[in-house]
């Protein structure tokens, strides 16, 4: 190759190495250390300034297909994106070309650019591509760094439990605290690495590293009481990543074998088999469940795209060995058909599989008769034909190039129609299942809609590099674009963005839609157990799955469904309150739209309670189960009947009721108001005193567990504790600005108040500050204690839920949405948190550690039993414990 020789010789002389071991001296591979340092040196020559934007610039002069696009500066300057202005472009194709490293190629009416040589592909495209991991690697450390002092503490933890342990070689009582600090140190680190990899966007990862420490934590509580050995914000460790996780994750499952870049991607039309076909040289026949079938071998050179006949029995595959075959299921050779194309790029079946179509590098498609008889060559392009696809009634085929357009053939070759309006390749084209509609992906970012007719219907907001595949769905109404940017997007016909999946970490080739759900509802689950769970797995039938094919060598299999928390959904205004019942099986809630809601734990309405006339704020459960009190803003307080029968109207206040609390004990209920007071009644609504005190509205009352006290939080900046008789006990000044909520922990001995100063105070039970807990960003509107009084659960004004242990350490943020936080209230078995928002919802979040194992192995089971890749160890997750389970430790 003359000019490789060139750019060598031109570097040698730079170097001023004229001997044979100065050449040798360069390591394994001269040439191309040579290479490199010319590439370097040019790049330089364009200034520091412009390094990140001639890199985008050469790297979009190759493709992954291993050959030089011609690109306009308009092209460039797209794909560069914000990396370049436009004036740095011109600049930098001004010295590529006098280097001689990119040549121009006069046009009108603008010019193309295209790199010198074909060889120069490859290093250009491998040390792009470590640069961009290395950018991620930085990313992923930036996007870590808010776990780094959960991560100190673990590892504090672990030197602990690591000091103890040497310690109890000598001594019995101290071995056993050191085991229980080492597991807890364990299941720490697995939990923190399960938080990391969700905020790296790589989620099924992060449910598998989560069902680690879950299954870890579960076999340590069957075999201990969790009391003596796993803390209780371990626990809540692992199990909120878990469900993190578990409600997040799209990925369903991760085929893997193909030992180079995955090219194509196809479910058969049964949807009982998937073919892929690679650079690897292979094509791979997988089962839905990852089980891989059959490598089919034979292709010369890279495998560039797979189609199935539309009985599914045959499979074609086209390659750069400028052939085309066909094969059974069972990987023998049907026949090779072989052209003079060079690459051929793409294949597609007719609809009733008599004819196949091919597109290649010499700017045609082929058609022959599935006999493999040559029928008609279409000739009209002026670049490398990259798509083929027939339309399901068999009248149209469409091409996409190279040139930017798509064309539009009959079966005997006349041209229909050129498609015009992408800016750059196309690169994938496909029609709808009706045939009505063309879906096109471009190297302008961009995948675009069209009418069989030629007219533009709809542009699709830009991806992030360039689009290379596109897919519609089998009642097409949906539409997938792979991308270079490591993203699968999931779309409607409007053009709407549904969804977008990340966990590729190299761009996306193809994608695929399953024709059938190939999973089947009967699937038993990986293990079970005995408990209800809080909400049924989402039925499999309901599910689309997606295929997509990667530069990462993998496929990945996604859902267009994950699994959901319950969401109480039927209010029509904010949710001002909520609360569990007794029992926690029933959910009450409050709202601005006047009513007062009942729910069952999985989320269906029971009742609606109507009657206050303004909005209601707050709503409280007798611990009997028999009662219920909302306050409203009308200022009364109506008791309710289990049932939904109203029972009296209080006229409690003078202004606005702001909250209501029973007793543990069911016999008393305390308001308070917005006139500055709080009244105890007795359960028939009888008043018993009138609390006066505080000198601004009080915003929260609570008895303590004993039912022996009360504490009101004012905005007067104090809280008051009060005896049941009414009389005032304390007044606990410290706060700063007004005093939001108040809770008592269960065992009386702490109290809790949250502030629009931003903090957090826990006081002793005599009234005396034991800390201030400064950790939140913004107004504390919600505190409460988990039902067994380890963990402080908080609302802010920043939309977050946050749980913390009494130290002032954070354990867990919970993401709560785009809107305000109104309320929240743990289930008394402390397998649920509801969090109340301003949208008119309340999301139920699942902690039930036995529930979440059963949607995590649901999920992961076929990954678990079909991928080679996954250790032996994690393959057992799954099994059946047979040992009694202990749930709650809250």
């Amino acid at each position: 190759r003359l000019i490789e020789l060139q750019v060598v010789g031109a570097q040698l002389q730079a170097e001023k190495i004229t001997t044979l071991p100065g050449y040798r001296a360069l390591g394994d591979d001269p040439k191309t250390v040579l290479v490199e340092r010319s590439l370097s040196q040019i790049i330089y020559d364009c200034g520091p300034e412009n390094e990140d934007a001639v890199w985008e610039v050469l790297f979009s002069l190759t493709d992954q297909r291993g050959t030089r696009p011609l690109k306009t500066q308009a092209e460039l300057a797209v794909s560069n994106g914000n990396n370049a202005t436009l004036t740095q472009i011109p600049l930098i194709l001004e010295i590529l070309v006098g280097s001689g490293l990119v040549f121009r190629v006069p046009e009108t009416p603008q010019n193309r650019y295209q790199l010198i040589h074909d060889y120069l592909v490859l290093p250009i495209r491998q040390k792009y591509k470590q640069r961009t991991q290395s950018n991620i690697k930085v990313r992923l450390k930036q996007s870590e760094s808010q776990l780094l002092r959960v991560r100190k503490q673990r590892l504090r933890a672990i030197a602990i439990s690591t000091v103890m342990a040497v310690l109890a070689v000598t001594n019995g009582g101290l071995r056993w605290r050191a085991e229980a600090q080492r597991i807890n140190a364990m299941l720490s680190a697995l939990s923190a690495s399960s938080e990391a990899l969700f905020v790296s966007n790589k989620t099924f990862d992060a449910l598998l590293e989560g069902l680690r420490a879950a299954k870890k934590l579960q076999q340590e509580e069957q075999q201990y009481l969790p009391s003596r050995t796993v803390e209780a914000d371990t626990r809540l460790q692992v199990i909120t990543a878990l469900s993190q996780a578990v409600y997040s994750v799209s990925e369903h499952n991760r085929l893997e074998g193909h030992s180079d870049i995955v090219s194509s991607i196809s479910f058969s039309p049964d949807g009982q088999f998937i073919a892929s076909t690679s650079r690897d040289k292979t094509v791979k026949l997988w089962h839905p469940d990852g089980k891989l079938i059959q490598t089919i071998e034979g292709h010369q050179d890279s495998v560039t795209s797979v189609s199935f006949s539309a009985d599914s029995q045959l499979i074609a595959s086209s390659s750069w060995d400028g052939t085309v075959r066909l094969w059974r299921q069972t990987g023998e050779l049907v026949r090779t058909i072989t052209t003079d194309a060079g690459h051929i790029y793409s294949v597609s079946f007719s609809q009733d599989g008599q004819m196949i179509a091919a597109a290649g590098k010499d700017k045609k498609i082929r058609l022959w008769t599935v006999d493999g008889q040559l029928i008609k060559t279409f000739s009209g392009h002026r670049g490398v034909v990259r798509s083929v696809s027939f339309s399901r009634d068999g009248k149209i085929i469409a091409s996409a190039s190279a040139d930017n357009t798509i064309k539009l053939w009959s079966q005997s070759g006349t041209l229909l129609n050129t498609l015009r309006g992408h800016s750059a390749q196309v690169n994938c084209v496909v029609f709808s299942p009706d045939s009505q509609l063309i879906a096109s992906a471009s190297d302008d970012q961009t995948v675009r809609l069209w009418s069989t007719n030629g007219k533009l219907i709809k542009t699709f907001p830009k991806h992030q590099r360039w689009v290379l595949g596109v897919a519609f769905s089998a009642d097409g109404q949906l539409i997938a674009s792979a991308s270079d940017d490591n993203t699968v997007r999931l779309w409607n016909r409007e053009g709407t963005l549904i969804n977008t999946f990340k966990g590729h970490s190299d761009g996306v080739s193809a994608v695929s839609f399953s024709p059938t759900e190939p999973f089947s509802s009967q699937d038993n689950l990986a293990h079970s157990n005995s408990h209800i769970p809080l909400q049924p797995s989402n039925p499999q039938t309901d599910q689309l799955i997606l295929a997509s094919a990667s530069h990462d060598k993998t496929i990945k299999l996604w859902s267009s469904i994950n699994q959901s928390h319950v969401i109480l959904r039927g209010h029509q205004d904010d949710v001002q309150d909520v609360t569990f019942s007794p029992d926690s099986q029933q959910i009450a809630t409050a709202s601005n739209d006047r009513t007062v809601k009942l729910w069952d734990r999985n989320g269906k309405l029971l009742q609606t309670l109507t009657g206050h006339h303004d909005l209601v704020y707050s709503i409280s459960l007798s611990a009997d189960g028999e009662l219920i009190a909302s306050g409203s803003r009308d200022g009364t307080v109506k008791l309710w009947h289990r049932s939904g029968t109203l029972i009296k109207t209080i006229k409690a206040h003078q202004d606005w009721v702001l909250n209501v609390s029973f007793s543990p004990d069911s016999k008393r209920l305390a308001s308070a108001s917005r006139d500055r007071t709080v009244k105890i009644w007795d359960r028939t609504g009888k008043l018993i005193h009138t609390l006066s005190g505080h000198s601004e509205r009080v915003n929260a009352v609570k008895f303590s567990q004993d039912s022996k006290r009360l504490a009101s939080a004012s905005d007067d900046k104090t809280v008051k504790l009060w005896s049941a008789d009414g009389k005032l006990l304390k007044t606990l000044p410290g706060h700063r600005n007004w005093v939001l909520d108040v809770s008592f922990s269960p065992d009386n001995k702490f109290l809790a108040t949250a502030s629009y100063d931003n903090t957090l105070k826990l006081w002793r039970k005599d009234g005396t500050l034991q800390s201030t807990l400064k950790g939140h960003t913004d107004s504390v509107a919600k505190v409460r204690f988990s039902p067994k009084g380890k963990i402080l659960a908080t609302s802010s004004w920043d939309n977050q839920v946050q749980l913390w242990r009494f130290d002032d350490t954070l354990i867990k943020t919970l993401k709560a949405g785009e809107h305000r936080v109104t309320n929240l209230s743990w289930s008394h078995d402390g397998t649920a948190l509801a969090v109340a928002s301003e949208d008119g919802t309340v999301a139920i979040w699942n902690l039930n550690l036995d529930d979440l194992l059963d949607k995590s192995c649901h999920w992961l089971r076929n990954y678990l039993q079909n991928n080679p890749e996954v250790r032996e160890s994690d393959r057992q997750l799954c099994q059946l414990m047979t040992n009694s389970y202990i749930k709650s430790n809250n």
